[in-house]
């Protein structure tokens, strides 16, 4: 099976990450601390796109179809295929998330802002050290900051936030309807996610927009990154 090809969202993040870690000193950009954030944020960001693709193949699988025939309905649902659908989304919803916390990792690292990587609320922390007034942008409002946050990127972090600690994301269905003839008909469903207010939207709409946002705020990230002022230490 060919693999999908994701060049169109991963290598402008790609050229961001070069360009950033070009502002900065070598033995910085070689150390480990730096080698590993770096390598943390790729990752993350690999595991978001790659589970995203399984959620997407998974759908149809996990599709339930109501139907009648010959005066009989029916009802066709793999519940197996409907556990590996949430199994798969709970994943897509962490890594997708966690590339907030990789990105502040490595500024973290490449600015030496001397942040605890145990520290709880590193990524605030960080962008505090970054820009200590609050006059300016470090890169990483949007990512910590809600009222600088896209809708889509709270509904992200709402929906991980509650699959995290609090219940299993909500899934529901919503059947069309498919006429093949005066006896024979079908309902196929569409799987839905929380949009919030008690509102719903297809899963697939949601994952297409959380992925290209994604990775379209980490390249605005990253680009606004390399133009910060390290601080003074």
């Amino acid at each position: 099976m060919p693999q999908p090809d994701h060049s169109a969202l991963l290598d402008p993040v790609v050229a961001a990450i070069d360009a950033l870690l070009a502002t900065r000193p070598r033995a910085v950009v070689a150390a480990k601390p730096a080698q590993d954030a770096k390598e943390f944020l790729e990752f993350k960001l690999y595991a978001a796109l790659h589970t995203c693709d399984q959620v997407r193949a998974q759908l149809p699988a996990a599709a339930t179809s109501l139907g009648q025939e010959a005066g009989s309905f029916t009802v066709a649902v793999d519940y197996n295929a409907r556990f590996v659908l949430f199994v798969l989304v709970d994943s897509f919803l962490f890594e997708a998330g966690s590339v907030r916390d990789a990105v502040a990792q490595l500024a973290n690292a490449v600015f030496e802002t001397g942040v605890a990587m145990s520290h709880v609320q590193l990524g605030r922390e960080v962008l505090q050290r970054l820009n200590p007034g609050g006059t300016g942008k470090a890169g990483l409002e949007a990512w910590f900051e809600e009222a600088d946050q896209p809708a889509w990127l709270r509904r992200l972090f709402a929906l991980r936030n509650g699959t995290t600690h609090r219940h299993v994301v909500r899934l529901p269905e919503q059947f069309q309807w498919k006429d093949a003839g005066t006896d024979k008909f079908s309902f196929t469903s569409r799987v839905h996610v929380e949009a919030g207010d008690g509102k719903y939207e297809p899963l697939q709409d949601f994952i297409d927009r959380a992925e290209s946002g994604v990775c379209a705020l980490l390249v605005e990230s990253l680009k606004r990154l390399a133009e910060v002022e390290p601080p003074v230490r």
